[in-house]
């Protein structure tokens, strides 16, 4: 039977990690490694992901009956294997959305040589998969700086949230992942409806009239913020407004445990600020790029807040998503 391993990536039975990457080997050598960027169904068998999901009804009480409007969403690959196969438990309205279905998302833009698979993967027993593309062309912030341009769809198997679509630059000198939402709307965050296959082909077309401009839009800023010179003060109120202090009104052992996060949040970013890969770049050094950058260093490699077993979901799905999130709008503020 599978189990997780370190980062929270799945395994099969045999231990190996459901995870496909092309190129460079991430996360301490899991997963298997392609050297040429694979189709959809390349990547998805090399992922370990051709499995797929199925609802049941849930019964209850000695006389098995049904539980009216509660089902189970179980992995089919485990469930008959009489291996642990339930992933989570969902309404009479919510409509799975199988793996292959969600690789065909970006089938348009691969096949038009714009972009081609970069990894896929599933997290804890499969809860989570989600596959990111590539695309080709590169951003230059400065002549060293130069910033990789990823599309990551995510999609969940236990009934916690929508499919989503999320813009990842990643800043090739240090890895940094600079996660944005592709639309702060429905657009490209879609729920488990009845229509969810038609939904996303729908935001499938919106999203790719929109991925250029936005990240010419990404660029701009980041370049807007080499202009900006970082005196001490300005730093401070940058942290102070990206690590905010927490609710007086909370239980006072909570409030001293999270006042002392937050200032260690800010003292960390500080450092990374002036001793960040890249930060002491021409051009880079003591600016906003840089004090945004110490920001999405600390929270992508130190910051630990979950332990290393849901690193990769926070950074790209949780907490330490919304912090960079939070950091690039106060970035744009200054």
């Amino acid at each position: 039977m599978g189990e997780q391993m370190a980062h929270d990536l799945c395994t099969d039975a045999n231990g190996k990690a459901e995870m496909m990457f092309v190129g460079e080997m991430p996360w301490h050598g899991l997963g298997t490694r392609l050297t040429q960027p694979p189709t959809a169904g390349d990547a998805i068998r090399a992922a370990g992901l051709d499995w797929a999901v199925t609802k049941k009804q849930l019964f209850v009480g000695d006389e098995h009956r049904p539980l009216p409007g509660q089902y189970a969403i179980v992995r089919e690959d485990r469930w008959y294997r009489n291996e642990d196969g339930l992933l989570g438990t969902v309404g009479q309205s919510y409509t799975p959305l199988q793996n292959v279905d969600a690789f065909s998302f970006f089938d348009p833009i691969i096949k038009t040589g714009a972009a081609s698979y970069e990894s896929a993967g599933a997290l804890r027993k499969g809860e989570r998969v989600w596959v990111m593309a590539r695309l080709r062309e590169d951003f230059q912030v400065t002549e060293e700086d130069k910033i990789a341009r990823f599309l990551l769809l995510s999609n969940t198997h236990d009934g916690t949230a929508s499919v989503q679509v999320k813009f990842t630059p990643v800043r090739v000198v240090c890895k940094n992942t600079l996660n944005q939402a592709l639309a702060r709307g429905p657009a490209l965050r879609v729920p488990h409806t009845r229509d969810i296959k038609a939904r996303l082909d729908d935001a499938n077309g919106i999203a790719l009239k929109a991925i250029q401009q936005h990240f010419d839009d990404l660029g701009r800023y980041f370049q807007a913020m080499l202009a900006v010179r970082m005196t001490e003060d300005k730093l401070q109120g940058y942290l102070r407004s990206v690590f905010i202090e927490p609710s007086k009104n909370m239980e006072q052992k909570r409030l001293k445990k999270a006042l002392s996060q937050v200032q260690t949040d800010r003292k960390e970013s500080a450092r990374l600020f002036r001793e960040g890969k890249g930060n002491a770049l021409k051009g880079v050094c003591g600016t906003l790029w840089a004090a945004y950058n110490g920001i999405t260093e600390y929270v992508d490699f130190h910051r630990g807040v979950y332990g290393d077993s849901k690193w990769l979901e926070n950074v790209w799905f949780g907490s330490g998503s919304a912090i960079k999130e939070r950091a690039l709008d106060a970035a744009i503020q200054l």
